[in-house]
């Protein structure tokens, strides 16, 4: 019998519906030759002689594998743009049989970028936010800084744990009241007999002389009983999860520990820098050289500065460290419950029904998998911290990650919003939520940033100052200049960006005089209102509208097709990460940022012209 499986993509190729066969073998993880168009729906179907071969692959719902069985043809993507899509990259496969293991993996491939692109984008994105977090933590006093030796991920890992506690005690507290239990039989030592079988009347025959006085009139008898059992897989994905959590939490503790045992070393080699400087002043005294003391006192003081930073260090590990033993002691008594000492003491090997219909069970589950997920993220050299998202996303954080650069770059202090709202900025590093303003400070001024925020509509309000728009108008990036009592700068203090993951003849027309609707759509953000209430009438403060989209071949890196001047499509691309230099059209988006910022302050405020 013929027991090669057959694993058939379906999938639409234009206007038509395609069939392809992966290519698949038993001497590794094959690649199927199966490429996707990103956005596309598709389907799979599984084929095969053996009716108890499977099928395992992901699809779009939920986190666990799907089994395929023979004669299945399941779909795993729905198509278009959701939130549940398959986003570019290598998704793998696995078919087993009887006699064989088979596996190879697909590709989702990108609209908009090359393979080399998109990985580029992954990699300098998480770079870079990573490197933004970590300005922002030296900015504070007593937070993680960069002189701690842990790794981004160990700090996401404990506050992962630390954010689902009590939610995680509480459900685990409602499972030990009563927990899923399933009706058993098994054999029991009691007075009587009910259901005499050849085991129990061996065992009376045998052990039981020792258990009953009168061998001819026994009282007790060992027969089999219908009973309640706790150990049941629910029970036993418990146990196993309550013993994960366990080794997390002192893998955790280890490290802060550790991480304390660094920072007091650092401590001592300060002191001894101090000790030694001193020793050299005492020597130059002796000379007579009294005049360079002064350097030697900066230097002492900077050295007590660091020792001050790096005690404050300490006492925040210190008291993390306490927090997790005293989770790890809260987690122990739920390992020592009576009951749970009858459930055995493996790893499970499937999840069931009833397990994910129970609220209590289901959450623990949950968290389990996030925190699984997070810890092989950790471990892993090839995942990355930035989620898997979709592309057109991952590009509107690089586009606000280029201006939050920029920006810094040109002097300002980055004080809130996103990265810089959280006392471990780490714990953000995948992901940005819509309607999220940042703030940074110079001088007289602030620069507010607002990524995909929604615009009021108009009312009689006159009390505060905000923008107004009564066409659903929602720019990517608008930033604005405010004065210290939050204000707009002058009437000309805005300029929106926009990123766009099309191709080019989408955005803008070789005709100057035809408008394609992102360029209607970009003319309209010129139009924003914004009412002062200081001035107590509605100004039009967008200054310029600049367009980011992916860097590609058949157009200029900058053109200027939108009102002249003041409307500006920049083609941007992340550079090798293992480069030390600037992402493609950076300098470009940086000058337009820098003429913007030097030109709304030369102006002047509101009221001083």
């Amino acid at each position: 019998m013929d027991m090669h499986p057959k694993v058939t993509f379906i999938f639409k190729k234009g206007m038509y519906a395609q069939e392809k066969e992966a290519k698949i073998d038993t001497s590794g993880i094959t690649d199927s030759e199966v490429i996707i168009d990103e956005y596309h729906e598709f389907k799979v179907r599984f084929e095969c002689k053996d009716p108890l071969s499977v099928l395992e692959i992901e699809h779009y719902e939920g986190i666990d594998l799907l089994i395929v069985k023979p004669g299945d043809e399941i779909n795993l993507m729905k198509g278009g743009n959701t939130e549940d899509m398959f986003v570019p990259g290598h998704y793998p496969f696995k078919v087993t049989t009887r006699t064989n293991i088979y596996e190879g993996f697909y590709t989702i491939k990108s609209k908009h970028f090359s393979n080399d692109s998109l990985l580029n984008l992954r990699i300098y994105l998480e770079k870079m936010l990573r490197g933004l977090s970590y300005d922002l933590m030296r900015q504070r006093s007593g937070t993680f800084t960069n002189t701690m030796n842990l790794s981004p991920s160990i700090v996401q890992v404990y506050n992962h744990i630390a954010d689902e506690y009590r939610k995680i005690k509480l459900n685990l507290d409602l499972i030990s009241k009563d927990p899923i239990t399933d009706i058993t039989k098994k054999y029991m030592e009691r007075l009587g007999s009910k259901r005499p079988d050849s085991k129990s009347l061996r065992w009376l025959s045998q052990k039981g002389i020792s258990k009953n006085t009168n061998q001819l009139l026994p009282t007790i008898f060992n027969e089999k009983h219908t009973v309640l059992t706790v150990n049941t897989l629910e029970n036993q994905w418990i146990l196993f999860i309550v013993n994960y959590i366990l080794r997390s939490l002192r893998q955790l503790e280890a490290s802060f520990t550790s991480n304390i045992l660094n920072l007091e070393e650092k401590i001592i080699q300060k002191k001894e820098d101090i000790k030694k400087i001193k020793q050299e002043m005492a020597s130059m005294r002796t000379y007579g050289y009294t005049k360079i003391s002064k350097q030697y006192e900066s230097n002492i003081n900077r050295s007590r500065a660091k020792i001050e930073t790096l005690l404050k260090e300490i006492e925040k590990s210190r008291l993390i460290k306490q927090e997790i033993r005293y989770m790890i002691s809260t987690f122990s008594k739920f390992e020592d419950l009576r009951w749970m000492k009858e459930v055995s003491n493996q790893f499970p090997q499937k999840q069931t029904i009833r397990m994910l219909k129970d609220t209590r069970y289901a959450i623990v589950l949950r968290f389990y998998k996030e925190l699984k997920k997070m810890k092989k993220k950790q471990a892993s050299t090839k995942e990355k911290g930035i989620p898997f998202k979709r592309t057109w996303l991952l590009f509107e954080y690089y586009s606000l990650g280029l201006v939050i650069q920029s920006l810094q770059e040109l002097g300002y202090v980055w004080i809130e919003g996103w990265l810089a709202d959280r006392e471990s900025p780490l714990l953000h590093l995948g992901t940005l939520a819509s309607d999220t303003v940042l703030k940074f400070e110079k001088d007289d001024h602030y620069i507010e940033v607002a990524y995909d925020l929604e615009i009021e509509t108009p009312n009689n309000d006159t009390t505060y100052s905000r923008y107004v728009d009564s066409n659903g108008k929602r720019p990517d990036i608008r930033i604005t200049v405010l004065n210290k009592n939050n204000e707009i700068y002058n009437e000309q203090s805005a300029i929106v960006i926009d990123s766009k993951c099309r191709s080019h003849h989408y955005l803008f027309h070789e005709n100057p005089n035809i408008f394609t609707d992102v360029m209607e759509q970009l003319n309209g953000y010129r139009r924003l209102e914004y009412y002062s209430s200081s001035l107590n009438r509605l100004i039009f403060p967008v200054s310029e509208v600049l367009c980011l989209y992916p860097k590609q071949s058949g157009a200029k890196p900058l053109t200027k097709r939108l009102m002249g001047e003041n409307g500006i499509f920049i083609q941007v691309e992340p550079t090798d990460p293992s480069l030390d230099i600037k992402p493609f059209g950076y300098d470009l988006l940086h000058e337009r940022l820098k003429l913007f910022t030097s030109r709304v302050v030369e102006q002047g405020k509101v009221g001083t012209r």
